[in-house]
């Protein structure tokens, strides 16, 4: 790769976290055994993507997503973004 390129794992955005958010025990659990936040600790991974898809998993579009979205904003805080 050269220095023009942008490099990402491309997993979904799951964490190796815990937390009292009940609804997010399979992607915050490490349930899937993939935790994003370590993947961008690889210094040739430049990017991270999250993905929110409430219709799938059976969740309230609103309040699941919400959420979702405190998760990555807290994420992205602890790593000054």
């Amino acid at each position: 790769m050269d220095s023009n390129h942008m490099v990402s794992v491309g997993d979904e955005g799951f964490f190796c976290i815990s937390g009292p958010d009940v609804d997010w025990e399979g992607e915050r659990g490490c349930y899937y055994g993939i935790d994003t936040e370590e993947f961008h600790l690889i210094d040739t991974i430049d990017y991270m993507t999250f993905h929110l898809y409430p219709d799938h998993w059976n969740k309230d579009p609103v309040t699941w997503g919400l959420n979702g979205l405190k998760i990555t904003l807290q994420l992205l805080r602890s790593h000054g973004l």
